[in-house]
């Protein structure tokens, strides 16, 4: 179980470094990816080409998402070392927790992949019902704000059909619905929650790689002089970034901050399916889904 344990403790302090101070200790996700790397040989013996390929295939999409915004460099790190850590879920894995009458599915595909869909799924019933809420409440201080609720309830309605037809085949797509309804009748808003709850003013010559630029309230001119290409950046990038800064006089600009924390949903998500297996297959197990 050494490498299970050394996952659930390494996400559980980040998930505490998470909600402390917002960022993930790049010592301890190293730390965890090297474990893995070492581990993989131990554990996973006739598939170490496989698993390392796995964990370079995530670390490259999630370098993707972590370019373009979407994700913190911290989450990327993590879900690294988890892939390496635990590659695949087997009988052995299931067997450990055999004492709790639970009978995990155990899935065809990478673990890491469990663990990634469940994680983004409670993110979004979570965080899209507290923003939906949020919207409600300053909804005197969006511009447009029944044309952008129009757009998103049209979002939510043109995905009804799909999970309609798929609740045939088990009640536990209808529930799925609720949080991925909720996520696309907040997307027309998305503007609004930067203006209003995390876009803050920062000194160009402070930023680093871990700034998120609050590209959609940045003034095209001002973006077009510094030379912004995307929402995160590189430190080599941040250095052109800065220069353009002192050519063109231009100070401050707006960053993310106090974002959602990522981390926890993670460890839930990882919990969960360590006792399933995958938890989505299981409920489609418990509501007598036949998986083909």
């Amino acid at each position: 179980m050494i490498n299970i344990i050394a996952a659930f403790l390494g996400l559980l302090y980040s998930t505490y470094t998470d909600i402390k101070t917002g960022y993930v200790d790049d010592w301890l996700s190293h730390t965890l990816i090297v474990l893995g790397v070492i581990f993989v040989p131990i554990f996973y013996p006739h598939r170490i080409i496989e698993a390392y390929l796995i964990a370079a295939l995530v670390f490259a999409l999630g370098f993707v998402l972590y370019i373009f915004g979407n994700i913190g460099g911290g989450d990327v790190k993590l879900f690294t070392a988890i892939s390496l850590l635990l590659p695949y879920y087997n009988e052995d894995i299931a067997g450990l927790f055999s004492f709790l009458g639970i009978r995990p599915v155990i899935p065809p595909y990478p673990f890491i992949f469990s663990v990634f869909l469940l994680s983004g799924i409670i993110f979004m019933l979570v965080m899209s019902s507290f923003y939906f809420y949020k919207i409600l409440k300053y909804r005197k201080k969006i511009e447009e704000f029944h044309r952008k609720a129009l757009i998103g309830f049209a979002y939510a309605v043109v995905l009804l059909p799909f999970f309609y037809y798929w609740s045939y085949f088990s009640w536990f797509f209808t529930l799925l619905y609720i949080p991925i309804s909720i996520t696309c009748f907040i997307i027309p808003f998305k503007a609004d929650f930067v203006k209003l709850f995390f876009a803050r003013k920062k000194s160009v010559s402070k930023l680093d790689d871990d700034d998120i630029l609050a590209l959609e309230i940045m003034d095209k001119d001002i973006i077009k002089k510094l030379g912004v290409k995307r929402k995160t950046h590189t430190n080599w990038e941040l250095k052109k970034i800065k220069e353009n800064a002192k050519k063109y006089g231009i100070k401050t600009v707006p960053v993310c901050e106090n974002l959602p924390k990522y981390v926890p949903y993670i460890l839930i998500s990882f919990i969960l399916n360590l006792l399933t297996g995958d938890f989505f297959l299981y409920m489609l197990k418990l509501s007598n889904t036949v998986i083909f």
